[in-house]
């Protein structure tokens, strides 16, 4: 499988090795919201695409989308959303998928195999072929730590299972600080 493991923060690993990085984003004293308000290079980042939304005419940008997603905070969409890097900082990073958290929460609730393959279809269709993630926490049965390795195992088996059905090559990093992933790969 082509999944990997990456110690560390995904700001300063994945860059140099994938092309986009995926985000489950919560405002507050955490260092998810850093990543999208002070790490990334570019502070006006391009909208390519709302994912899970029906009929809007939204193409590379070209609409208001300011109604759809504010580019300050754009996990508090209804919509997940690709944005384009426009810096040349990173020779590799250029995209930032950025999943819709509309109510600020800090874990995920809802089927994590839905939320994964709406995520790595639309990479795949903007022909994206690597991603870093870091873990997206799942609400059904995140509240210490033997439950987050049980949600961290339910995302393996999400992207693992995507991977088997889909006729794609997509490396993916999973990127923490403590490498907590690589016993689950």
């Amino acid at each position: 499988m082509p999944i990997f493991s990456r110690r560390g923060n995904i700001m300063e690993v994945a860059p140099e090795s994938v092309e986009a990085i995926a985000l489950w984003i919560y405002s507050g004293f955490n260092g998810r919201y850093s990543i999208w308000k002070f790490e990334l290079p570019d502070r006006n980042p391009q909208l390519l695409s709302v994912i899970g939304a029906d009929n809007l005419p939204i193409v590379n940008g070209e609409f208001d989308i300011d109604s759809y997603v504010d580019n300050s905070s754009p996990w508090l969409s209804q919509y997940d959303s690709l944005w384009s890097l426009k810096n040349d900082k990173y020779e590799i990073l250029k995209y930032v998928y950025v999943f819709a958290n509309p109510h600020n929460a800090h874990s995920f609730e809802g089927d994590i195999n839905g939320l994964i393959n709406r995520c790595l279809n639309e990479l795949a269709r903007n022909n994206i072929t690597s991603v870093g993630m870091i873990f997206i926490p799942n609400a059904d049965i995140v509240g210490n730590d033997t439950d987050e390795l049980a949600a961290a195992s339910r995302m393996v088996t999400a992207l693992q299972n995507w991977l088997n059905n889909n006729n794609y090559r997509m490396k993916i990093e999973l990127v923490d600080r403590v490498d907590d992933f690589a016993n689950l790969i």
